[in-house]
Formats: structure tokens, sequence, C-alpha cells
């Protein structure tokens, strides 16, 4: 085994590691996380002050996107999963055609196929799997240090209906209004954490069309 091999294999065992310690770790191991990497952004924090959060939110998710397109630009094999979708597409069509023509031979070869594709199809979302762990690293400890940050800000932590009068910046959330950034909205996410997320997405986008990544952009440049 090389050193690349050994990096890339202690990565993901943090990577699934931190995916599942803030499952079952409780409060102790989720605080450990965000403290891990507070001394990198709460200076950033502290310049962009707590009136700034949106900004500081939008800068957190720049990161987020560029990483997790970086990540998985080097780790998915887009071609081949290009190219199984569009054998798998055909195959729908031949098996139509040859149900239509009544051509028994040739569908029990069709059924074959399909069963190798789909063995292929799952062992492909199998290595999907790898990216995720590499992710984790980065993403995790970020969403875990701004639970932390928040409760400095808010006097809050965590998911939940807030208990008491919480006093602190609001932002004006497209199609919405104003809301506190840790006011709920669904399944015990608060409103910070759709900015963050929206925000991420939108970076993501923007770098896997400049690094050409993903499914969209793999097939334009293999046409």
């Amino acid at each position: 085994m090389n050193w690349k091999d050994l990096i890339s294999k202690v990565a993901l065992v943090l990577g699934f590691a931190l995916l599942f310690g803030i499952m079952i770790g409780g409060q102790g191991f989720r605080d450990a996380v965000a403290m891990s990497v507070d001394f990198i952004f709460r200076p950033l924090a502290d310049v962009l002050t707590a009136s700034n959060l949106h900004i500081l939110l939008l800068i957190l998710a720049f990161i987020t996107g560029l990483v997790t397109t970086v990540i998985q630009r080097y780790t998915i094999d887009w071609g081949n999963m290009k190219a199984s979708q569009e054998r798998m597409k055909n195959l729908q069509k031949e098996f139509r055609a040859a149900q239509l023509a009544g051509d028994t031979k040739r569908i029990e070869e069709l059924n074959e196929e399909s069963r190798k594709l789909m063995q292929d199809s799952a062992s492909m979302q199998m290595q999907q799997l790898k990216p995720m762990g590499y992710i984790s690293i980065i993403t995790i400890p970020i969403i875990m240090w701004l639970y932390v940050y928040l409760k400095d800000i808010y006097g809050v932590y965590g998911f939940g209906k807030l208990t008491g009068v919480v006093n602190g910046p609001l932002f004006a959330f497209p199609f919405v209004g104003e809301r506190m950034m840790v006011d709920p909205l669904f399944w015990g996410l608060q409103w910070w954490f759709l900015w963050y997320l929206v925000c991420s997405i939108f970076f993501g986008q923007i770098f896997s069309k400049l690094l050409n990544t993903g499914m969209s952009t793999t097939s334009t440049s293999t046409d």
C-alpha cells in the first residue's frame, strides 16, 4: 500500500467517523468537533460581526461548494456513469421493440444484459459513498461550529423550538421576509441552515460548470 492509498483510507475513516459521531457521540463530541476549527472561523466571524451573519454563511457555503465539487471531480467517474445511464435508456428502447416484435430470444438477451448493467450501477452507487466521507471532513466541522457560534450570538443551541425571547440580527429571506436565523423552520431545522444549504448548492452548481463536473457537463464534453 502506497502513501496515497493510506492517506485516502485514513481520510475516509475520519470522514465517516465524524458523520456517525455527530449522531451517536453526544453533545460533547459535537462541541469538540466545532472547537477544533474555531481558531479558523472565529477571527473571520469577529471581523464580519454578528450583524453580517448572512455574509459569514455565504462565505462558508462558498468553501463548502468549492471543496465538494473538487472532491467529486476527482473521485467520481462521471463519464462511466453517463455511459451507463445512456446504455440503460437504449436497453429500455430495445426491450420495448423486442416485446412488440415478440422476439423472446432477444428479450432474454436484453434481460441478462440489464441484470449485468444493474450490478455495475449498484457498484457505482457504492463508489459515490467515497466522496461523502471526504466531504464530511470539511462540512461537518463547519456546521457544528456554526451551532456553537450561533449559541454565542443568540444564547440557544441546536435544533428545536426556541423557548424564550431571543434578540439578534434579522435576515430578509427572498419571498418570505425577515426571519431570525435561529427561528424554527421545519423538522427541527432553523432558517440559517436553509440559507447555508441554498448558497452551497448555488456555488456547487457554478463550480460544477467551471470544473466540468456532473452528468450534464460530462454529456456536453463527451459528445
